[in-house]
This record gives structure tokens, sequence and C-alpha cells, in this order.
């Protein structure tokens, strides 16, 4: 638009031309439309996006999922100037990235690379993440619009880093269990082989010190007293090693047999037999307090072994001096109720809350699997019976279960 003056100086007319923007709008308008769009596919894809300069070793975009990963909005992740790389990487990996970013930027460079990594996520728990990359050469303001980074006038030299992750920590945490379960069954096969081996020496000891004593009774003799309390000193412990192991052999070998009544005092006290040397070894002691004449319950007997085993083993790693299994009844005698307590460092509100998560543990430093109460606790609501615990940080921890027990002539459920 112009102004028309005459000689004079002043404004005769205003001249003006106009163009027509419409289609340059609508098309301005739609493209943003899809990107809206599509900013908010990638915010909701189970992907962490992100775009990254290895130039400044910036990010330059991401999508939601990444930005609550770190615990962090988007805009003030990527304005953060101090922390170039928001995620705490596990020292050991640090290499893979190292590795992966050569093949990708090398001298014959692969199109896309794959690698994991362990990383700090924003409340401090480590987590498995598998990465892709690629390389896309910049093309102008790469960095505008929503989520991502203004990085200045366009350097077509440059080049980004397109990347995508995924969160694999219960693939991972699945694999290791495998692994340790694949460990435990060739275990218990050397185990079980070596009970049998061990069972034909302890019979001979067995028999060899009952003729010593049928020999001692009958001769007599100075000291024969003392040496037949010694022979029956080997006999009561040869006898006690051969019941160990037979109830090792019959725990480890696969039970098809049916759901029977059974008396639980006699189950505590087989896994009470069968932990008695690793509670010894964490100098724990035993207290067992059973009502008497509890009805039975119908069950399988290994399975409930199984379940006492592990909460003994809990309680005796954390570091409780005493264990107390107390067995009762409710006062119409329909439920049995075991109760397993330790006086160890305990679990606080979070730990008791995912105490029965498959998979989680707070003794991965130490070789837990998480596996071990979400199994018993599915054993017992197997049975429709219910598992519970109580906790505090410093007071130790009691993990309890109630079976049905059987009155009357109910009969047992297969």
């Amino acid at each position: 638009r112009a102004v028309d003056r005459d000689e004079q100086g002043r404004a005769m007319r205003i001249v003006g031309i106009h163009t027509d923007i419409t289609e340059p709008m609508l098309s301005r308008l739609a493209l943003a439309e899809r990107y809206q769009r599509l900013q908010r596919q990638s915010d909701h894809t189970p992907a962490h996006l992100y775009s990254y300069d290895p130039a400044t070793r910036r990010l330059v975009w991401v999508n939601r999922r990444a930005a609550d990963f770190c615990g962090r909005s988007v805009e003030a992740l990527l304005a953060d100037a101090d922390r170039p790389l928001p995620h705490e990487i596990a020292p050991e990996d640090v290499q893979n990235v190292t590795e992966a970013r050569r093949r990708l930027t090398g001298s014959a460079p692969e199109p896309v690379v794959e690698f994991t990594l362990r990383i700090g996520r924003h409340d401090g728990q480590m987590r498995w993440l598998r990465f892709w990359e690629s390389i896309q050469p910049a093309q102008g303001e790469a960095g505008d619009g929503p989520g991502g980074r203004d990085r200045g006038p366009s350097r077509p030299a440059d080049a980004l880093i397109m990347g995508a992750a995924l969160d694999v920590t219960v693939q991972r945490q699945a694999e290791a269990a495998a692994r340790h379960t694949e460990r435990l069954a060739a275990m218990g096969t050397l185990a079980a082989n070596l009970a049998h081996e061990v069972i034909n020496p302890i019979g001979a000891i067995l028999t060899n010190a009952h003729l010593l004593e049928v020999y001692l009774k009958t001769r007599g003799g100075p000291g024969a007293d003392e040496a037949l309390e010694h022979a029956h000193q080997i006999s009561e412990t040869g006898q006690r090693c051969a019941r160990m192991i037979r109830n090792m052999l019959q725990f480890a070998q696969p039970d098809q047999s049916r759901i029977q009544p059974q008396d639980i005092e006699r189950i505590i006290d087989l896994a009470v037999e069968l932990t008695e040397s690793f509670t010894a070894d964490h100098q724990a002691t035993i207290d067992k307090c059973c009502q008497p004449h509890l009805p039975p319950v119908p069950v399988n007997t290994t399975e409930i072994e199984q379940v006492l085993i592990n909460l003994i083993h809990n309680a005796a790693l954390a570091h409780g001096r005493h264990i107390r299994i107390r067995a009762t009844s409710t006062p119409d005698r329909s439920r049995v109720r075991v109760a397993v307590e330790d006086d160890g460092k305990g679990m606080d509100a979070e730990q008791a809350a995912h105490a029965f998560d498959p998979f989680y543990t707070s003794r991965a430093d130490d070789g837990g699997t998480g596996l071990g109460l979400s199994i018993c606790h599915g054993i017992i609501t197997g049975y429709r019976g219910r598992m519970g615990l109580e906790s505090h940080p410093g007071k130790g921890t009691c993990i309890w279960f109630e079976l049905p027990a059987i009155t009357g002539g109910e009969e047992p459920a297969d």
C-alpha cells in the first residue's frame, strides 16, 4: 500500500494491492493440525521418543512419555542447560552407548543400531530400556513447535539422532527368573543324586551302630555304659540325617497326589526340619506354637511345605534372630491360620504393598527374584485361602495365611 501525493505534498489517493492468501493459510492450519495430532499420538505411544543433537549433546525433542520417565515436563526437560542428558546411566553400560554411536556415525554407518541400558528413573528405580537409533539430516528449524527446541538457523550439514526406547525391565526380570529356575532345577537334580548316594552309607552307619549297641548291652564291661551312650548318639544322628534326606527327596520329586486331609502341625514340623540348617547358618532360632487338636486341612503336603519353607527362609534373610511359627483355628474351627513372625529389619509401607507382586524384591543385590511370595500367594489362594502380612521398619514382619479346614463329614475337594 502507498500514498500518491501532489506537487505540494498533499495526499491525493492511496494506491494498494491485495493478495488472496486463503489457500496458503488453510494449508498452514492443516499442517499445524497434523503436527498436533502427531504430537498427541507420540505422547500416548508406549515408547520413549526423542531427537538428539550429537554436535551440542542436547535433546532437541522428546515425547511426553520420555519426559514422564524423567519426572519433568517436556518444556523443563528441554530447557535444562545444565544437564544435556537427563538420565543416570549405569556406569558399566556407558560403553554400550559409545559403541552404538560409533556404529551409527562411523565410516561404514549402520542404518539402525540397537542397544540396552540400565537407567535411573526419576523415583530412583533402575530400569532396563532397549534403544533403537538412526541418523536423520536436520532440516530447517528442527525444534519448532511443542516438544522441540529452537536450534537456530538451519545448518544442512548437521544431523540429528532419532531414537526410540522401550522399558523391558519386566522382560529382563522374567528372563533372570527363568535362568534362576533352571539353575535351581539343575541343583535339585544334583542334590537328589547326591542324596541317593549318601543314603546308603548312612544305612551302613545305622546298622553298625545298632550292632555296636547290641554288643555293648550283651558284653558289658568297664566303660560299656559310656560307649553305649556314644553308640546311641551315633544312631540318633544317623536316623536324623536319613530322615532329612528322605524329606528332601520327597520335596524335590514331582507330586501328582490328590489333595488329602492333612495335619498342619506335621507339615510345619517337616518344614522346620528341612530349614534347620539354613536358619542355624543365619544365627536364627525357631519357636513353634500350635493350638492343640487343630482340624485337618485339605491340601497337598508338598505345596504347603513349600510355602512354609519360603516364609522361614525370608524370615532368616531379614536378619531376624527369633522366628516364631503359630498355628491356630478360628472359633468355629472352619479355618486354620498359620503365622510366621520374625524380629528382623521389617518393611516400609511401599515394600509391604508390593510384597506379593511378581518380580518385586527388596533383595535384588542378593539374588532375590521377587517370585517366592507371589508363588506362595498363588498356592494359598488356589486352596480358597487368604494370605497377608504386617510389617514395620525395624520391628520385624509377620506373614500369615489361612486355609479352609475340614469340619464334620466334609469331603476334601480334589
